[in-house]
């Protein structure tokens, strides 16, 4: 029970207190839910915007207070004041770390998923947010553990209270996140003015990298209009989806790839742990995908940064798996052992073939 989540109306030190009313809770019942509802959300707000020294059950010291709050909520973006760490930060009676221009060594947030959050104050006086794809197991362990964000002339570093690079699964050396990582952010354009103010370096040769993609890229007009993006893993509801899709469909470059891959016959290929699988690469879906909408030619494909986000290795598999299934069926599935024997590094590894159904007629 010693949680900070289940100690937010009453305090650890409370012991027989808190014992005596968790033990009133019906089976089934939240203890953390049970624990906020009981926080005096109106009393906080008037005991933060009131003035010393008065009285906080005074009506009209409570009408002023609620109006204060409300003039701050007028002066920032009620998105971030109701962010998840914001919110979580407010009842655990701590503090998101502020926006500054210069934010090496800037506490960042990992939230429970993996991502990691951070804020940068622009040039142009405005907040970015950054939400960077990370790994769950960067989150802390202790209360008063922290993580903290570092620029280097290769990319971006997330450091633990020791200073210690935090590694992206299977990395083996630093950066966290290379440059080439760094431009596939959603925020890119941001990341980019931000990286480059706090290292003084070129974030690299992106107009000489466009001009040498566009000599062999489709051009902009071929994917336009824009169409919806690639479907969730939850989707049911597919009716603003062509069939067969558009080209600036989101499901539009996993129909070419199936057609470019196996053929319109079908054939199969292989999912699991590409670290396992080192020896399939060649009949790996992650990495043969990977590889085809990286190819110059899908340059200006409207959904490609997200379509490689979901790339990464064990993170969007059921939503890829969506997005296939729109466009073929998987018709069996196959398990394959790779036995310590037959492995580089002398483990076991599995993987599943899909084997992948002929194009869908009228397609």
């Amino acid at each position: 029970m010693n949680m900070p989540d289940l100690h937010l109306h009453i305090s650890r030190e409370k012991k027989d207190e808190w014992m005596k009313w968790g033990m009133k809770l019906k089976e089934g019942k939240s203890f953390f839910a049970s624990s906020l509802a009981n926080v005096d959300a109106a009393g906080r707000v008037v005991k933060v915007h009131a003035p010393p020294g008065v009285d906080l059950n005074d009506p009209e010291v409570r009408k002023q207070a609620f109006k204060a709050a409300g003039k701050r909520l007028q002066t920032e973006s009620p998105e971030e004041h109701y962010s998840s760490e914001k919110q979580r930060a407010r009842v655990m009676g701590g503090e998101v770390p502020p926006a500054f221009e210069d934010c090496e060594g800037a506490e960042a947030t990992v939230w429970t998923k993996g991502n990691v959050r951070f804020y940068w104050k622009h040039p142009t006086g405005r907040v970015v947010a950054f939400t960077i794809p990370g790994s769950a197991k960067w989150a802390p362990k202790e209360k008063d553990e922290k993580r903290y964000i570092s620029f280097t002339p290769e990319g971006l570093n997330l450091l633990d209270n020791f200073e210690k690079v935090m590694l992206r699964p299977r990395a083996t050396k630093s950066p966290t996140w290379t440059i080439d990582e760094m431009k596939q952010f959603k925020q890119r354009d941001d990341m980019r003015t931000c990286w480059e103010q706090h290292t003084k370096e070129d974030w690299g040769s992106d107009v000489e990298e466009e001009l040498e993609d566009d000599h062999a890229a489709l051009p902009k007009s071929f994917f336009e209009p824009k169409g919806p993006p690639p479907l969730t893993f939850k989707q049911t509801d597919v009716t603003a989806y062509a069939q067969p899709p558009m080209p600036g469909d989101g499901t539009w470059i996993i129909h070419e790839f199936l057609k470019d891959f196996i053929g319109d016959d079908g054939g199969r290929v292989l999912t699991g742990n590409i670290e396992g699988l080192v020896n399939h690469r060649s009949e790996h879906l992650f990495v043969q995908l990977q590889n085809f909408i990286a190819h110059p030619k899908y340059f200006h494909y409207p959904w490609k940064s997200e379509w490689m986000q979901m790339l990464v290795p064990n993170k969007q598999r059921g939503r890829l798996r969506k997005n296939l299934t729109f466009c073929r069926d998987i018709l069996k599935e196959t398990n394959l052992t790779i036995y310590p024997h037959q492995s580089p590094d002398k483990k076991a590894h599995s993987g599943v073939w899909w084997e992948i159904g002929p194009k869908k007629e009228g397609w």
